[in-house]
């Protein structure tokens, strides 16, 4: 499966949104997220974040910032291209 391409106005929005509420917050709010609908990618997740960042929490949570935002750009592309093809 290849990854969809997501528009700027996608990861706007997407920016926008996460912008709400603390990065920290963001970022943890996307582990539990993962955990629970994708429990391998948080175990995988979960494994290299040490190895990136020893020691160092706050770089750790960024990481998982940047990365939630990627995926929910992503969930968000799938999506709207689910409802354009129930029209």
């Amino acid at each position: 499966m290849t990854l969809p391409q997501i528009s700027f106005d996608c990861i706007m929005a997407t920016s926008q949104k996460a912008g709400q509420q603390d990065a920290f917050d963001f970022a943890n709010d996307f582990l539990k997220h993962i955990e629970s609908t994708q429990p391998a990618t948080f175990t995988q997740l979960s494994a290299i974040l040490p190895n990136i960042a020893p020691d160092d929490v706050e770089t750790q949570l960024k990481i998982v910032a940047v990365v939630g935002l990627v995926w929910k750009g992503i969930e968000a592309t799938v999506e709207a291209k689910e409802m354009d093809e129930w029209q």
